[in-house]
């Protein structure tokens, strides 16, 4: 059985290309039957919001790749619930699926996982 993975996401959806890698690693190695989860961890929540204009700045809209990670294999999707209610972002703005996780859920679930990736 392959190893599980965790990425974890720490980064605002456009400040760098690093969002983006990130998603694409998780993606990647999901669609190589591996396990994955994805954590989004302070300002990386903002990924997960929906209506996301990308068009001037050429990119990609990460929430709609989101929205395919299930059909890549993504086990499950957690959103920092800290950051969510600094940032005033509810659970009808996330993803289908997405879970909130507190402090204690976070530090359970970087033990649970086999490989972590930070980005």
């Amino acid at each position: 059985m392959s190893r599980s993975l965790l990425v974890t996401l720490t980064t605002s959806p456009y400040a760098s290309s690093r969002a983006r890698a990130g998603l694409d690693l998780a993606l990647a190695s999901a669609a190589f039957d591996k396990p994955v989860s994805l954590l989004f961890l302070g300002s990386a929540v903002l990924q997960l919001l929906d209506g996301q204009d990308t068009e001037a700045l050429g990119l990609r809209n990460q929430r709609k790749t989101l929205d395919s990670a299930v059909l890549y294999g993504i086990d499950a999707i957690y959103a920092d619930a800290k950051a969510l209610a600094q940032l005033g972002i509810t659970q009808q703005e996330l993803p289908d699926g997405c879970q909130t996780a507190d402090a204690a859920q976070i530090r359970k679930l970087l033990n649970t996982y086999d490989q972590l990736v930070s980005v």
